[in-house]
């Protein structure tokens, strides 16, 4: 096993103090993607919205701002993320309008029809099972509702040959367009877009949930 494995692996679930690191640094690091991401949706000042593996609870923090007459809900597995995320975003949760909590994608904790936006940045290369994954996220979506995914990298020609290293050892699962678009229809998704970033190989995906 590479030395560099165990290390890496703190992308998937950060833990402990490496974990914490990891947090802190994807709060600052993830800062353009996020800014990049968000440009792909509309969100009003009364929407409730759910971020799918909040991590350092950064993006939260941002919504939170937008909708002063909402909420915004943040899920993470790693219990370490859902107290550094508690933390960044403490005024917000003392005045009610951002919750942090631990829990799995795969069973999330809300009611069908919760939410105006659900968001996943970064963290769906890691849901445990996709395809049913994505039905649960569909089903707490309200009619109308969109869900947003930007990741850093997606499958194409170009990522493989460079990054084969750096997929390998974080054990990231990567799809191309025809695949995302394959799981969001079997999930119930409709009007699926993408845009993307060829010279970073961003993507950005909005399904809606009509």
């Amino acid at each position: 096993m590479s030395i560099c494995k165990p290390f890496f692996r703190h992308s998937q679930k950060p833990t402990g103090l490496c974990g914490r690191w990891f947090g802190r640094s994807m709060n600052i690091g993830h800062a353009r993607l996020r800014t990049w991401g968000l440009q792909h949706v509309q969100i009003q000042p009364d929407f409730h919205i759910l971020d799918l593996g909040c991590g350092g609870g950064k993006t939260v923090k941002v919504m939170a701002a937008r909708v002063p007459q909402g909420k915004v809900f943040g899920i993470d597995h790693s219990p370490d993320m859902v107290r550094l995320a508690g933390a960044v975003n403490r005024k917000p949760i003392e005045e009610k309008r951002v919750e942090i909590l631990p829990s799995s994608v795969s069973k999330l904790p809300f009611p069908d029809n919760s939410f105006d936006l659900v968001t996943a940045f970064e963290s769906y290369y890691f849901f445990p099972d996709l395809p049913g994954d994505l039905k649960e996220i569909r089903r707490t979506i309200k009619p109308g509702g969109e869900l947003l995914i930007v990741n850093e990298a997606h499958l194409s020609e170009s990522y493989v040959k460079r990054n084969t290293y750096w997929t390998r050892i974080t054990e990231m699962m990567l799809h191309s367009k025809d695949e995302y678009h394959e799981f969001l229809t079997n999930a119930g998704f409709t009007n699926i877009s993408f845009d993307t970033l060829p010279h970073k190989n961003w993507i950005a995906i909005v399904a809606g949930a009509f």
